[in-house]
């Protein structure tokens, strides 16, 4: 079998001339407001230019001049094609027993041209939108051909499906053994056969499928599933977009990955990104969300940060691995078209239509910015035109396992206990004075460290500290963390849309609404999308169409975090510190001071304990985010080939944070506390009743505006010119406002007046229990960053004889927050390719076990920015805080000479089809060269002075990497029952900076006697590794006193009593932090109406630092109660160094602090992490169709799917999960616990 495709108006050219960087913002937003009254004007036109449109594109509408000399049926169908929007489907059996074409050269139809070719044989074609497919003409019958009678009913209704669901549209049924013709199935895939016999049989033939019988019997609907041909199996040629035109991926040198909505329909999540990882080659996906899909850590846009900032803490996406230090390292995202700067959990997954990844110069180029991290173009979906209405309904529920915080290694309260006491007799926490605020400060000590100084200070015995401890030791408070701050995580969505289409338009609507509840009680997330999208034909020729998608989210952070409970300070929650009494109370504990201070203060005065449970009622932090898109394309054919369109999209966004502190809060409690004097009973603020409220607005618009022409035309039949030109503008404001309203009352929307800052020398802020006076800081706070983009672009492509295909393109871009000078501004990024398709060669032929082989190459440039460096002096404007007048400062000196990063890439690919398309893959082998990365050095302090330290942001370091991506999909067995594929990715990516001034910085005299190397965290890069390198010391065991001891260079050991380490080479490379190697594997099989999917994925070749001990105590006034189970394995008495590496309490608070630092960072703490991840298992059923049939629905299945499943091998055998290692202060989310969804899917 064979299948080609060409997508209908697949080229695009979109011009706009002008210069946006040289008009005025007033005039920018005034032709944005313009273009947006015309969108709202041409939409309402609509219906009455439709009035007097004619048929859509057809066969009867395309004119094509061609002709045909004794030319083979598939020859002449390659080249129909080659100037046509058509593709056709056929069987390769059947158009080879056609005899050749001939006919002569003509301007014609499409229609016209197949009716003359198929006058007089026993074919005909068939039209569905720009598919033809090559069909039997129906059986007609004669007068000498008579039935036997036998007993009939009225019809049968046959519906025609593949058997994964998909209908067949066209499919013919006859009655063996009849002359009664061929029935032919509609759109729908439905067919109904009148006049028909519980005896008779059918005979269903569908392209590309083997020919079912079935026996009738009493039933009055049959569902047939058709099964493929693998013998002569459909060769697909795949179209993908690089969101400016789309193209069959035959004629495209550049590296190209396509995901279709049926590959994202395996994994049913609300968020795109969990249903992306796995399955492109070179796309990292690193998933550290736990248990939440769109419920983030972090949901609030910064102002001041790279484009994305919202969700940083819970995944990450690569594209083919670092190209960049410090600039933009996400990949570019562009959806329908248009550059979108909106985090992907605003998109409902079940609106995609594809997702595809550019990933080399050629492919990616055509975007210039940002596009050398790659560039992920989503396509939505569309309404298909002369269809009925189509509605869909899904709903998903999900339920997980409860967190496991026995994950996070914490020391058991014994364990603490025994911890603390040491503390308290080396005199690391012996009890403070409470003199006045500022020591009381620093005196909050917990129950078993009071226990242990009372022990000390002899005001208890031995026996009754052991008797309290042992009472303590036997409480573990993890059980009731986990009852009354964790849940179950749930979430549950629900899609519908329906979509259609006449001659003259089609369209798609849905609707989806998702909700979530994380693991933290409090917390929850939910998500409204809506989505119109409809296209028209206007006036015979031109079409419009335009998209209006709106994502609604409200987020509720009202949960305690584990981080809160965990970080070491000095009201950390210890392990024997309960939530609840025996009673059911609420417990509270010390957190800034101690109740011995508190005592002494006004009885008046708020409480200022801190119970987690409390806070968890008192909380109210509410967030609502509204996203709204609209996206405007027209496109107009000029003549011969030429096309001109043009694009308008507009993307804004608008969140609103609400944080209210009620007056039994905490933090209210708090600042009232700390802003009332000593030996006052009231506040100096003069707040009498209400809360505090932080608003907290921000705003992103997005707009664009696009002209361009494409060209596509072929010459002498085998000339294929493919191009397009044009220009774009685009602009970004984004605006965020912060206000505090104090003794904000909510009933009445009243609030105190307060004075911020020093008003005059004598008003220098409120007096505070400190004993001195403090200013508030400013109510109010504005910040807003607009930025702009100029483009020139173009793309082309010359293909001759279907075989050998040439591309080029060139971007040319303009950004106004890169040099003052234009030549540093603007920057060129193009890109060339060939390509080469063996399999299409005569010396091929006999190699029928190869259906498709190519080989392509490519080479060019893309670029890169950073959104947070600018050219100009960065001054900050402020207030004096002793005479109340404004003053400034600069922040970075101006740096006029700030232009793009480059990245040159080099791209070998080949891409195969073999084994009647069994066997299907690509295989790509890339290098790149990176140039102008920006990096930060210190320059001759009589250029900086002392303006952020010396330290200059310039184009000035190198980064080179390469890798291979490879991609296998493949069908093992299949037959009428059953069908088992199978599939995997496989990549390796690794990069090198090449900047030897990092490793002069590092070894230069300068540093020979300072303790620079104290820690190797402090060495962000070096020449000669990757930029994830992972540095460490090399671990010499502990001396006589407890302390690390680490191999200097040449051998020798050095103590912690030593705090200098004066060459880099004591240092060791450990590794990298990212894997270099990773991929996955699934496979599916399908028994009758049963379908079993796994996925797994893995990475091997980086390591991880062991999670350890964060800080020891080692001064009075700065306890800190770190809960490492580390601290259990400590040295505590002379010879445990022959049974322990991890260092003690014996020394100076100098010597612990560097011996715990040469410990955390030592090669003993450095584990693999390479692993094999079962990621998830599902099972789903179709319904059968005679009985679903019955109550109105075409198709329905059920799927039950379980994720998270957990690591199947893993090279570290402690137990640690390699994607889920951070420290207990950072311990934003626990690895995702095992979860179970239900789906069910109906089409009606």
């Amino acid at each position: 079998m064979n299948f080609s495709a060409q997508s209908a108006g697949s080229d695009r050219w979109r011009l706009y001339t002008g210069k946006a960087l040289i008009l005025s913002p007033h005039v920018i937003r005034k032709i944005m407001r313009i273009s947006l009254c015309t969108v709202i004007l041409l939409t309402a036109s609509i219906n009455l230019l439709s009035a007097f449109a004619v048929k859509g594109q057809s066969a009867d509408n395309v004119n094509i001049v061609i002709g045909f000399k004794n030319e083979p049926l598939e020859s002449v169908i390659k080249k129909i094609e080659l100037v046509t929007p058509f593709r056709f489907v056929y069987r390769s059996e059947d158009v080879k027993t056609m005899p050749n074409v001939d006919l002569s050269s003509a301007q014609r139809t499409v229609g016209q041209t197949l009716d003359l070719i198929f006058n007089n044989t026993p074919y005909s074609y068939k039209q569905l939108n720009n598919s033809i497919m090559i069909v039997k003409k129906p059986l007609m019958k004669t007068g000498s051909q008579v039935e036997t009678p036998m007993p009939v009913r009225h019809f049968l209704k046959v519906y025609v499906t593949d058997v994964d669901g998909e209908l067949l549209a066209f499919a013919n049924v006859t009655v063996k053994g009849s002359a009664r013709g061929t029935f032919q199935a509609n759109q729908d895939g439905y067919v109904y056969v009148p006049s028909i016999s519980d005896k008779d049989v059918l005979m269903v033939s569908f392209v590309g499928y083997i020919t079912q019988e079935v026996t009738v019997g009493s039933q009055e609907t049959i569902h047939i599933k058709m099964l493929r041909d693998v013998s002569g199996m459909l060769k697909e040629v795949a179209i993908i977009s690089n969101g400016y035109q789309t193209i069959p991926q035959e004629r495209s040198a550049g590296a190209f990955s396509a995901v279709t909505a049926k590959d994202l329909e395996k994994v049913p999540v609300p968020n795109i990104i969990q249903r992306l990882e796995g399955m492109v080659p070179g796309l990292q996906v690193a998933i550290t969300a736990g248990d939440r899909t769109f419920d983030y850590n972090n949901t609030q846009q910064a102002l001041n940060g790279n484009t994305r900032t919202i969700g940083a803490n819970d995944y990450n996406m690569t594209i083919r691995g670092n190209s960049t230090l410090s600039a933009e390292s996400f990949p570019l995202i562009v959806i329908d078209g248009a550059v979108s700067n909106l985090d992907l959990s605003a998109i409902n997954p079940n609106d995609i239509d594809n997702v595809t990844f550019l990933k080399d110069a050629a492919a990616a180029s055509i975007w210039g910015i940002r596009a050398a991290n790659g560039v992920i173009v989503i396509t939505t979906k569309k309404g298909i035109n002369s269809a009925v209405p189509k509605i869909s309904f899904s709903s998903n529920f999900s339920l997980s396992e409860k967190p496991d915080l026995a994950y996070l290694k914490t020391m058991t309260s014994a364990q603490e206990l025994n911890y603390e006491k040491e503390l308290v007799v080396r005199g690391f926490a012996t009890d403070a004075t409470n003199a006045s605020y500022a020591y009381a400060a620093v005196n909050v000590r917990s129950q078993g460290t009071l226990l242990a100084q009372q022990l000390v200070a002899g005001t208890i015995t031995q026996a009754q500290y052991d008797a309290q401890a042992a009472q303590l030791s036997a409480i573990d408070n993890r059980s009731q963390i986990s009852k009354y701050l964790l849940q179950s995580a749930q979430s549950q969505q629900y899609n519908l849309s329906v979509s259609g289409g006449n001659d003259l338009s089609n369209y798609y609507y849905s609707a989806s609404y998702s909700k979530e509840l994380p693991n933290a009680i409090g917390n929850s997330a939910s998500r409204l999308t809506l989505n119109l999208s409809h296209n028209w034909k206007l006036l015979k020729v031109a079409d419009l169409s335009v998209n209006v998608k709106g994502s609604f989210f409200k987020y509720i952070n009202d949960g305690i975090s584990l981080s809160s409970l965990y970080t070491p300070s000095q009201g950390t929650l210890m392990p024997y510190s309960l939530l609840k009494d025996a009673n059911g109370n609420n417990l509270a504990y010390d957190y800034i001071v101690p109740s011995s201070y508190t005592a002494t203060l006004s009885a008046s005065r708020p409480n200022w304990q801190y119970s987690p449970l409390n806070e968890l009622n008192n909380n109210d932090n509410t967030q609502k985010d509204n996203d709204y898109t609209a996206t405007l394309n027209l496109r107009v054919p000029l003549f011969k080939g030429l096309t001109a369109s043009g694009l308008y999209a507009t993307e804004r966004t608008f969140s609103a944070t609400r944080v209210f502190y009620n007056p039994d809060s905490y933090y209210f409690r708090n600042f009232i506390n700390y802003y009332t004097a000593p030996a006052a009973s009231t506040n100096s603020i003069g707040i009498s009743n209400g809360g505090i409220l932080n608003l907290v607005n921000t705003s992103n618009d997005n707009y664009t505006v696009r002209g361009q022409l494409d060209y596509s035309r072929t010459f002498a039949e085998v000339h294929q010119i493919t191009a397009l030109a044009g220009t774009e503008i685009r602009e970004t404001q984004a605006s965020q406002g912060l206000e505090t309203l104090y003794g904000y009352n909510l009933s009445s929307g009243l609030s105190t007046g307060v004075n911020a800052g020093a008003t005059s020398a004598t008003n220098v802020g409120y007096a505070t229990i400190a004993g001195f006076n403090s200013n508030l800081p400013s109510p109010t706070s504005q910040g807003d960053k607009t930025r702009r983009y100029l483009s020139y672009y173009g793309n082309a492509a010359y293909t001759y004889k279907g075989k050998y295909v040439l591309t080029g393109s060139v971007r040319y871009d303009d950004y106004n927050n890169f040099g003052l000078d234009r030549q540093y501004r603007a920057t060129p990024a193009w890109s060339g390719g060939l390509k080469w398709n063996l399999s299409d060669e005569q010396f091929m032929k006999p190699l029928t076990w190869v259906n498709h082989l190519d080989i392509r190459a490519t080479y060019g440039i893309n670029g890169n920015i950073s959104t947070t460096v600018y050219p100009f002096t960065y001054i900050s404007i402020g207030t004096d805080g002793t005479t109340g007048l404004p003053n400034s400062s600069i922040i970075f000196i101006a740096n006029p000479q700030l232009k793009w990063e480059k990245t040159y890439v080099t791209n070998l690919a080949t891409d195969f089809s073999l084994l009647n398309n069994r066997l299907n893959g690509s295989v790509d082998f890339y290098k790149k060269d990176g140039q102008d990365i920006l990096a930060s050095f210190a320059v001759n302090n009589t250029y900086t002075g002392n303006i952020n330290n010396g330290i200059v942001v310039e184009n000035s370091s190198h980064l080179t990497g390469k890798g291979v991506d490879v991609g296998l999909n493949g069908i093992a067995y299949t037959n009428k029952n059953w069908r088992w594929s199978i599939g995997g990715v496989f990549s390796y990516n690794t990069n090198t900076l090449e900047d030897d001034r990092y490793t002069k910085q590092y070894t230069s005299s300068a540093f020979a006697t300072t303790s620079y190397y104290a820690n190797p965290v402090s060495i962000a890069y070096l020449s000669g590794y990757p930029t994830d390198k992972i540095l460490v010391f090399r671990n010499a065991g502990l001396d006589a006193n407890g302390l690390t001891q680490v191999y200097a260079e040449d051998g020798s050991i050095i103590k912690s009593t030593t705090a200098a380490i004066p060459t880099l080479g004591t240092l060791k490379y450990a590794g990298r932090r990212i894997a270099p190697y990773y991929g996955s594997w699934n496979t599916s099989v399908r028994f009758k109406d049963f379908t079993f999917y796994a996925l797994a994925t893995y990475q091997f070749g980086n390591v991880f630092l062991k999670p350890s001990i964060g800080s020891y105590t080692t001064s009075n006034y700065a306890v800190k109660y770190d809960l490492s189970a580390d601290i259990a394995k400590r040295w505590q008495n002379p010879g445990d160094e022959a049974s322990t590496n991890v260092p003690g309490l014996n020394g100076t608070a100098t010597a612990i602090n560097t011996s715990l630092v040469r410990y955390q960072y030592s090669d003993i703490n450095v584990l693999k992490g390479d692993y094999i991840r079962l990621r998830e298992l599902s099972l789903s059923y179709q319904l059968p169709t005679v009985l679903i049939n019955k109550i109105k629905i075409k198709a329905a299945n059920v799927n039950f799917a379980v994720r998270n499943l957990g690591l199947l091998w893993t090279a570290n055998k402690q137990g640690y999960d390699p994607d889920f290692v951070n420290t207990l202060d950072r311990a934003y989310s626990l690895p995702a616990a095992r979860s179970y969804i239900l789906s069910l899917n109906v089409n009606l």
